[in-house]
């Protein structure tokens, strides 16, 4: 287990993402957010390598964007927002005659179908 792995890897830790999957012993590596793994080109390549190589990922809540977009791409789901507006309102021949609007959103998680090549 390495808690904070963005901040000790080191290039000679990258064998291990595919060396240990090969002899089925696991690995658990912590960080705040993958916005950590772009500090440097080192980082950039090796957050490729852990989105493709590990088999788990635990997400928390409270991500950021970022984190969210990754997430949902590599989940190949998207959240679909449907906004309706509503009007009421009484004739205005009335004494008091009204007009309400309301607005709603609803925001459905779909999946995305892939395009086959």
């Amino acid at each position: 287990m390495i808690d904070e792995f963005p901040i000790i890897v080191n290039p000679s830790m990258e064998p291990y993402f595919t060396l240990f999957r090969k002899f089925r012993t696991s690995m658990l590596i912590t960080m705040q957010t993958l916005d950590q793994m772009i500090k440097n080109p080192f980082l950039k390549y090796l957050k490729g390598i852990l989105l493709n190589s590990c088999t788990t990922h635990i997400v928390f809540g409270r991500t950021n964007i970022n984190d969210q977009d990754v997430y949902s791409a590599l989940s190949s789901t998207i959240d679909k927002v449907t906004h309706s507006t509503r009007y009421f309102h009484t004739a205005l021949s009335l004494d008091n005659p009204t007009l309400t609007t309301s607005d709603n959103y609803d925001v459905k998680e779909v999946f995305i179908q892939l395009a086959k090549k």
